[in-house]
């Protein structure tokens, strides 16, 4: 699942393992540019409500302002 701007996406993808279990990546997650599993336009919004006020705050606003739920 990726969330973005305009919701969760679910979108499937191959994983690969790499020679220990913690090495393993998703390349489509590069390719698009997903930051733990966020879209960059919505990591960046995180950051900037994250930055302006305390986290629960800006989680808050998040969900009033976008309808989009992220935790505090």
């Amino acid at each position: 699942m990726i969330e973005t701007l305009f919701g969760p996406v679910e979108v499937g993808r191959n994983y690969y393992y790499g020679t220990t279990e913690s090495e393993g990546r998703f390349p489509l997650d590069d390719a698009l540019g997903l930051i733990e599993g966020y879209s960059p336009p919505l990591a960046r919004l995180m950051c900037r409500s994250g930055g302006q006020s305390p986290f629960e705050s800006a989680s808050g606003d998040l969900l009033a302002y976008g309808g989009i739920k992220v935790e505090g």
